[in-house]
């Protein structure tokens, strides 16, 4: 089973392949949060993330009011 450190490496490179696999495997994950707190969604956005970002927003995540923002 994937583990939230791989989700963020795959957010902040962009690759949106392995971060749908992740979510798939585990839909938990697209509500992660990483070291410093910051959610998996708020992570593709600071990062450019655009495609890594549609996949994490299709999976439907709870989002707090700074990710709705």
């Amino acid at each position: 089973m994937p583990d939230s450190e791989d989700l963020f490496t795959a957010i902040r490179t962009g690759d949106a392949a392995r971060v749908r696999a992740m979510v798939q495997a585990d839909p938990g994950l697209a509500e992660a949060r990483d070291e410093s707190g910051l959610s998996a969604v708020m992570t593709a956005a600071y990062h450019h993330q655009q495609e890594v970002l549609r996949v994490l927003l299709d999976a439907d995540p709870e989002l707090d009011i700074f990710a709705a923002a």
